[in-house]
């Protein structure tokens, strides 16, 4: 008897892998792909559709004694074999959405990186990581992904390019891109902002315009030239913006009256850092111009960074949701009293509330000092765990 096709694909349904990785579903997947032929292609898509050669050990649960400890040489490791496999199986390289690589031009992965960069064609979100450090590698493969009309969304973590003006080129290149995170991305040395006479002018058409831009441990030096440069890339309309131990206050001005989620995040890796973070803080007139902002999620490693953004609320009419998350200390918050009155908008401020981890080192402060750090209308609990 013949399994009609709907069957099939009803059963491998229930077997996804399109959030997480889990070796038991993938497991799964496997065994229902030897069953019969009319399996394999149903069970090769959700294989595929998401690879990634990072973190090896700790997204699977285990690791191939063949491979390295080295982080780096697992990635290179796990490249060699996914190009093997995709230049034997040239179909495979269709089924790939989200790709996360290793990429130095300069380190053994350049060898066979770039075969697969070229060989895939439906691609969703890429994700490049370096390292190392070192400057982005320009070459026809990558300049080829980008150029993919599927291409939604790019990750790019700890890469060096010599000028604004190069990164723009590149991001210009996807024209359907939505999504962009940068993360520990910096300008070569010899680009100085200050020297270069080119700014955006007003009305200029883009070519590609963001939706959604994280930011993880960018500095000013590159905030402000995107924003001052760019051209073709357009982000002063978007509508999502997480900020994570990078600047918020320009991008948030520009963004003001599109931004519908803001995402903080702070943790403070030095004394510097935190004086730098701590000090750019969006005043109260620019949170009001945020007339789209309907959530706030707010991210950070001590109770004092928090506090130092919470007063900001009272100017926020349109919020509907809080999410406090991320905290290493030990405390429990919960909204026990809402605002009687509405704002001028109607709405108020829906739900709040969170659990925090555990963590050692963090001293009391009583309800009554957090209290006096909030806006007058909001009555807030803490208990210890």
């Amino acid at each position: 008897m013949r399994i009609p096709r709907e069957l099939i694909d009803e059963i491998i349904d229930e077997l996804d892998l399109s959030e997480e990785y889990d070796p038991k579903i993938a497991d799964a997947l496997k065994s229902c792909a030897l069953v019969s032929t009319l399996f394999v292609r149903s069970c090769q898509t959700r294989l595929f559709a998401r690879i990634s050669v990072r973190d090896y050990e700790r997204t699977t649960g285990r690791r191939d004694e063949t491979l390295s400890s080295s982080p780096h040489m697992s990635s290179i490791m796990l490249s060699y074999r996914l190009s093997v496999l995709l230049s034997t199986s040239p179909h495979l390289a269709t089924y790939i959405r989200t790709l996360d690589l290793c990429y130095n031009a300069s380190t053994t992965e350049a060898n066979f990186v770039p075969r697969i960069l070229s060989a895939v064609t439906a691609l969703h979100t890429l994700i490049l990581t370096d390292h190392f450090c070192a400057s982005f590698p320009l070459n026809s493969s990558t300049v080829a992904v980008f150029s993919l009309p599927t291409l939604r969304r790019v990750e790019l973590r700890r890469y060096q390019f010599a000028n604004p003006f190069e990164l723009e080129s590149l991001l210009s290149r996807a024209k359907c891109l939505k999504e962009l995170t940068l993360s520990a991305t910096f300008f070569g040395e010899n680009f100085e902002h200050d020297r270069v006479g080119v700014t955006r002018e007003a009305g200029t058409a883009s070519n590609v315009t963001l939706e959604k831009l994280t930011l993880v441990r960018v500095d000013n030096d590159v905030v402000k030239p995107m924003l001052d440069l760019f051209t073709m890339v357009d982000i002063r309309h978007l509508k999502h913006l997480s900020i994570h131990n990078s600047p918020i206050m320009d991008l948030l001005r520009v963004n003001a009256h599109f931004i519908q989620t803001l995402s903080l995040g702070r943790a403070y890796a030095t004394v510097s850092c935190r004086a730098a973070y701590l000090s750019d803080v969006p005043d109260s007139q620019i949170m009001a111009g945020t007339n789209h902002l309907s959530c706030l999620n707010l991210e950070a490693d001590e109770i004092h960074a928090v506090l130092t953004l919470l007063p900001l609320l009272g100017a926020l009419e349109n919020l509907t949701a809080l999410k406090p998350s991320a905290l290493h200390f030990t405390a429990a918050w919960m909204q026990t009293t809402f605002p009687t009155t509405t704002t001028t908008s109607g709405n108020s401020l829906m739900s709040c509330c969170s659990r925090f981890p555990a963590a050692s080192g963090w001293k009391y402060m009583p309800p009554s000092a957090i209290s006096a750090r909030l806006p007058n209308e909001w009555t807030w609990t803490m208990s210890i765990l």
